[in-house]
């Protein structure tokens, strides 16, 4: 199943893209991840690995094995994330709007018997929740 979604963030596109990319934060804005380990080090790039421990269903901890797919600074990222037989996709656009940047996020996911509707609205409110979270952060004035 496939799920794309477009948000304009009120932050330069170097804070958007880098915040992103910073696979050890996503815990700051995914409301399910509990905690993030990078198992490469440096700074991300094509190649990083990490694992995610998320909330899975009834109360349970998933780990999540993660690999950034495509690094094009500023312009596209890809990740893959792998459970078992659930593999999730992610590709995320990052586009110039004005002084605000435009993010596109296109999320294919297998292996899951999750509707498409869930997967839709967690994306969705997942979205959000990353426009917050950096809309809110102390960056310096533009």
């Amino acid at each position: 199943m496939k799920v794309q979604q477009t948000i304009i963030i009120a932050r330069p596109i170097q804070e958007v893209f880098a915040y992103r990319a910073a696979l050890q934060q996503a815990g700051e804005w995914h409301k399910d991840i509990l905690e993030s380990d990078l198992t490469t080090t440096g700074a991300p790039c094509l190649g990083t690995r990490g694992t995610e421990c998320r909330r899975g269903p009834n109360g349970t901890t998933e780990e999540w094995e993660l690999e950034i797919t495509e690094f094009e600074p500023n312009s596209a990222l890809g990740i893959v994330s792998r459970c078992g037989p659930v593999q999730v996709q992610e590709r995320y656009l990052f586009a110039p709007e004005e002084a605000d940047t435009r993010c596109t996020v296109c999320l294919e996911m297998t292996g899951s018997r999750l509707p498409a509707s869930v997967l839709q609205k967690r994306t969705v409110d997942e979205l959000m929740n990353f426009k917050w979270r950096l809309e809110a952060r102390d960056y310096p004035s533009r």
